[in-house]
């Protein structure tokens, strides 16, 4: 039966006094495809410099049928990582739902064509939440997770195939209106409803990995509200479980992260949180060296705008291109690798 469209919230949003017991992920990793139907193939199982592997998966391939779970793209790639001495980051996104997910939540649809079922739907944070505990319960005792990137209410961003994390929701001031429309409260009520959400969604990973660190993409939630909102949540999630948690953001380039003269110090992408400060933050390449997205900068290029980030997902075909390789050397050395 369907639920009334509230704000549902399974825990209380305060801060939790268990920590996570593992450490960040640390060193340069690769990024593979969405469901890799050529993981046990991919080149960088055999490369001793690669140090860690992002898995992604979809909430449609893991739970076709509500309630009968498939973890082959996780399982699969732990077993290569702990046979290749290396660690995993798992990921699934909720941008492309199960059709018995659609049949009862209303999809988002914001003004950059990307969608994603209702955040704030009781419906959906219960589905999801089902999803999470079941992948908590089967991974957040093993050694070789390192991390979990959450998908906590966004849409993804512009570019991309559908299948991001990141906390793109409302970005245009058309897209704000439609959400207090929604919201029915009047100005600026959707930032309400959405970040309550989110940090609903937050909390759904954080009692189901109590030893996992996780990481929130903040991404272009509300525009109206750009980027205080944001900072706000981000600032919540750094201090719910203090030095257990952390960030990620995958636009990395040799352009961004930069610096704001307004501020006076280089921001975590969509926030105004000084970069210095955030402790094990990841990022993630725009895209593979050599694609358009990449504006013809080199790895090393990229690699010079790190600041204090620790690990760093690149492409798979990137420790080849010139100077790829000595490129990844040169940053697991200077993260203590």
């Amino acid at each position: 039966m369907k639920k009334p469209l509230t704000i549902f919230l399974s825990v209380a949003l305060g801060v939790l006094t268990a920590a996570a017991q593992k450490p960040f992920p640390r060193g340069t990793m690769v990024v593979l495809p969405v469901q890799d139907t050529n993981l046990s193939g991919e080149a960088c199982w055999r490369d001793p410099n690669i140090i860690g592997v992002n898995l992604r998966t979809t909430w449609r391939a893991s739970e076709s049928t509500e309630g009968n779970f498939k973890w082959d793209q996780f399982d699969q790639g732990i077993s290569l990582a702990e046979a290749n001495n290396k660690f995993v980051v798992l990921s699934i996104t909720a941008v492309r739902p199960p059709p018995w997910v659609t049949s009862v939540v209303k999809t988002w649809t914001n003004s950059l064509s990307k969608t994603c079922p209702y955040p704030w739907d009781s419906n959906l944070q219960s589905f999801w939440g089902s999803l999470i505990q079941a992948m908590g319960q089967r991974y957040d005792g093993m050694s070789v997770v390192r991390g979990v990137d959450m998908w906590v209410g966004g849409t993804g961003g512009a570019i991309g195939d559908g299948t991001g994390i990141d906390c793109v929701f409302a970005p245009s001031a058309t897209d704000c209106d439609a959400l207090d429309a929604i919201a029915g409260g009047g100005q600026n009520s959707g930032n309400t409803l959405w970040s309550n959400a989110c940090k609903a969604l937050c909390m759904l990973y954080a009692n189901a990995f109590p030893k996992t660190p996780c990481f929130l993409h903040p991404g272009p939630n509300y525009l109206n509200l750009d980027p205080q909102s944001m900072s706000d949540i981000t600032t919540w999630w750094l201090n719910l479980r203090v030095n257990s948690d952390s960030l990620f953001n995958n636009g990395f380039n040799a352009n961004l992260p930069h610096f704001k003269r307004k501020l006076g110090y280089t921001p975590w992408p969509n926030t105004t949180l000084n970069i210095a400060s955030i402790n094990g933050g990841m990022f993630q390449t725009k895209g593979p060296i050599g694609s358009s997205l990449m504006q013809g900068q080199t790895l090393a290029q990229v690699f010079q705008n790190v600041y204090n980030i620790i690990a760093v997902q690149i492409y798979p075909t990137d420790p080849a291109t010139d100077p790829g390789e000595q490129t990844i050397i040169s940053f697991n050395k200077s993260v203590d690798l």
